[in-house]
């Protein structure tokens, strides 16, 4: 977690002491912009699906390997940009986040219906938020909020709520 206030020793030190480390995620930038993940929304369950089945733990787990791919570029570059100045990929964050934004929050990344997804979206996806905060919209900004809040809540039912009955 980054604070404000040390955004400038951060972005002195990736130019000195981390300079290996910065320059490791740069590259890494370099190579999201040359192949940048899809961002179709992760598909469902086909009717008839049987839990626990080959075909169920297909698209469990692949929903969550698809769903750290793109989020977790749309962080990197965000990260990045903030300690370089890269606009063009605070641009290309910004736009991996408003696509995953338009997701069903209830859907195929939803906590409830596949927490091995929902976990990485929430955590990637707020990461991303605050990393490109100024360069979004207030509309922008909202929808990003709506989507936080539905997930959160349903992790907090989850987590909070359900958890204690236990």
């Amino acid at each position: 977690f980054v604070r404000p206030e040390q955004l400038d020793e951060l972005r002195e030190r990736a130019q000195s002491d981390l300079k290996p480390i910065y320059d490791e995620l740069v590259a890494s930038c370099e190579d999201i912009l040359a192949d940048v993940p899809p961002t179709d929304e992760p598909p469902l369950y086909p009717e008839g699906t049987v839990r626990l089945s080959e075909e169920w733990r297909e698209i469990w787990w692949g929903n969550r390997m698809y769903t750290i791919k793109v989020l977790n570029s749309a962080v990197t570059l965000a990260f990045t940009r903030l300690l370089g100045g890269q606009e063009h990929y605070g641009e290309k964050a910004k736009e991996l986040l408003m696509a995953c934004a338009k997701w069903d929050p209830l859907g195929a990344t939803g906590y409830r219906y596949n927490d091995e997804a929902g976990m990485p979206y929430n955590y990637y996806f707020c990461r991303t938020y605050s990393f490109v905060n100024d360069l979004l919209s207030e509309e922008e900004r909202e929808i990003c909020r709506g989507v936080m809040r539905v997930q959160g809540q349903e992790m907090y039912d989850h987590l909070a709520i359900e958890m204690q009955y236990l």
